[in-house]
């Protein structure tokens, strides 16, 4: 469709740049006499004088033949003052800068037969907070989302014919969801993605503030960073097995997200992932993780406790900062090599923390910086315990203690290692009789029959 669109508009070009604008009721023209066609242009030594609100009619009429009017041109209305435009249907294409600098331009009407808009045609530096739409058909094919909300100034509501759009189902068609998509429509409460739908962008939905529900399909193979922060309504959501990795500033602010789904094949935590996810009382951090980025669980004020695995490495900076509710962190890590600036600051209620691995770990002063450490138990293996007391920043514990079940939580982790529970959830050292459950050391679960 936008092919054969944009091969009839380079056909018209050289027609339109040779005819002469011709004004119409106080807006110039350029006229193609032999299609028909009325293509909005702007004066070339001066700018329009318009304010409030700006309705480009669908056809125009000039010594007795009637136009369709199917572009609004470059730099059309640079600089006005409108606060409202209408544009028709008709219209197909929206030129590059046609309303730059409309600083006072609020809202706008589009067509569902737009299917293109150029470079900078809305500009950047407006406060748009309406978009109304005739029809969903085709809109989804029209790019001007990205040209339009990433520069809105203020959240952007969306209208369709006159009604609040709060349920948006993207067409089946659709196997991308680009960049930005529906970023900043604070209105939407819930989205339905086709099976189709393959990758999400960078983005997609961040400061979609009402969404309440949206379906992933299984076939999702990436989601993009940020593509769901700032979904302060968002509760629950499913990852699905697909995705391997949790992306940065995934859920930033998702205030309300309390319930997450997602595979035990999950090999790493990106940064800033769930910076602000208050509601989250629990995570359990699945054992085929290998690394958790900078802040990724930072303000989650709602944490009470958190597994460290055993593939971790290294304790990134601020990763758990802000953490106010949590009380007991345990680090089955059996290499931990490090702990960053800051990465348990201001855990004010934290009361307990376990250190599994093997050697004393080295930590930066202010790894628990605003903790109250001095009143902090540190449970470590019982052969470092002189060794944590002769170091910085452990020395500072209110007491060092061993911990007894070292020579099981400290296993080496090796392709072997299986760990045995009973449907109720009680751990076993072997399978017993019935029906049990075997998870490996990366993190992989089965359900097996003891006869």
């Amino acid at each position: 469709m936008k092919k054969s669109i944009f091969t009839i508009l380079v056909m018209f070009m050289p027609m339109l740049a040779s005819a002469d604008p011709v004004e119409i009721d106080g807006i110039l023209y350029n006229l193609v006499n032999k299609a028909k066609i009325a293509e909005v242009t702007h004066p070339i030594d001066h700018g329009y004088e318009l304010t409030g609100e700006l309705y480009i009619p669908s056809t125009v009429t000039y010594n007795g033949e009637e136009y369709n009017v199917t572009i609004i041109g470059n730099g059309a209305f640079w600089g006005t003052e409108i606060t409202s435009v209408i544009i028709p249907e008709g219209v197909t294409k929206i030129d590059n800068d046609a309303f730059m600098e409309c600083r006072e331009l609020k809202s706008i009407t589009i067509p569902k037969s737009l299917a293109y808009v150029g470079k900078d045609a809305f500009g950047n530096d407006f406060s748009i907070s309406s978009i109304y739409i005739s029809s969903l058909e085709d809109w989804f094919n029209v790019e001007f989302v990205s040209s339009i909300v990433q520069s809105s100034l203020e959240e952007t509501h969306f209208y369709l014919n006159g009604n609040l759009i709060q349920e948006i189902v993207i067409p089946e068609d659709m196997t991308s969801i680009p960049n930005y998509f529906l970023s900043g429509f604070s209105d939407v409460r819930s989205i339905i993605l086709h099976d189709n739908v393959t990758t999400i962008g960078d983005g997609a939905f961040s400061g979609c503030s009402n969404l309440t529900s949206i379906t992933i399909p299984d076939n999702i193979t990436s989601i993009g960073n940020g593509a769901f922060s700032g979904c302060s309504n968002l509760t629950s959501i499913t990852i699905p097995d697909n995705i391997t990795a949790i992306s940065s500033a995934l859920f930033w602010g998702c205030s309300k997200l309390s319930s997450i789904s997602f595979s035990d094949e999950i090999t790493s935590i990106e940064r800033w992932a769930f910076n602000g996810c208050s509601s989250l009382s629990s995570f359990v951090i699945p054992e085929s993780v290998k690394s958790v980025d900078t802040g990724a669980f930072a303000a989650c004020t709602g944490l009470t406790s958190i597994t460290i695995p055993k593939q971790i490495k290294d304790i990134k900076e601020y990763t758990y900062s802000g953490c106010t509710s949590l009380t007991s962190v345990t680090a089955e890590c059996a290499y931990l090599r490090s702990i960053s600036e800051c990465a348990f600051a201001d855990c004010t209620d934290l009361t307990d923390v376990y250190l599994y691995s093997e050697y004393v770990p080295v930590a930066s002063q202010d790894a628990f910086k605003g903790s109250y450490a001095e009143y902090v138990t540190l449970h470590v293996p019982e052969t470092l315990v002189e060794a944590y007391k002769t170091q910085e920043p452990w020395n500072q514990f209110k007491e060092i203690v061993p911990i007894t079940d070292t020579a099981i939580r400290s296993a080496k982790t090796v392709e072997s290692e299986k760990t045995f529970y009973t449907l109720d959830g009680v751990q076993s050292d072997k399978p017993q009789k019935g029906i049990n459950i075997i998870r490996t050391n990366e993190g992989k679960t089965k359900k097996v029959l003891v006869k």
